[in-house]
């Protein structure tokens, strides 16, 4: 909850959040940039096994710009709900859900998931500070009881948080 995950300076693999064998987790409110990595390797998220995993509110993004995955699922049944993200990849694959997906669109199709999130560039101040400013993002995600506050200790807007770790204003 409420993470910034920066990753860059790696040439092969690079993987922003991997989950491996996790059962009922919830991963809520992170911003994640991978700026490294190759096109086939860099992975925002990554599930490789297990199930009930519940992606919300986060920001997944990939900024590498010769490609990169914004998130990756070696199969159908690790994701059991996600929604109200921001999944976003400069490279010609935003996801991997059963094959490649180019776009959400695509995305949301073959995964039944994702029906209120966004795929923007969330507009990090830098590639290590992921604190975010694009209008997509602001008062976007869902409220979740148990988060009051994001990253910085600011309080969370109780009808409309944003998406990722920090709550903004909608200006850098």
């Amino acid at each position: 909850i409420n993470n910034f995950i920066s990753c860059h300076n790696s040439p092969s693999y690079s993987y922003g959040i991997y989950s491996n064998n996790n059962i009922y987790i919830n991963f809520y409110h992170n911003s994640v940039n991978v700026t490294d990595g190759n096109s086939s390797y860099g992975y925002a998220f990554y599930a490789t096994s297990g199930n009930n995993i519940t992606l919300q509110n986060n920001i997944f993004a990939n900024t590498k710009t010769s490609g990169g995955y914004a998130i990756y699922s070696n199969s159908t049944s690790n994701i059991s709900a996600s929604d109200y993200n921001d999944l976003y990849s400069e490279g010609s694959n935003l996801g991997y859900w059963s094959g490649n997906r180019i776009d959400l669109s695509a995305w949301k199709t073959s995964s039944g998931k994702d029906a209120n999130s966004v795929s923007s560039d969330p507009g990090f101040a830098s590639d290590t500070n992921l604190h975010a400013y694009a209008a997509a993002c602001d008062g976007q995600a869902i409220p979740i009881a148990s988060i009051t506050d994001d990253i910085d200790g600011d309080v969370r807007d109780g009808s409309n948080p944003d998406i990722g770790a920090d709550e903004f204003d909608g200006t850098p």
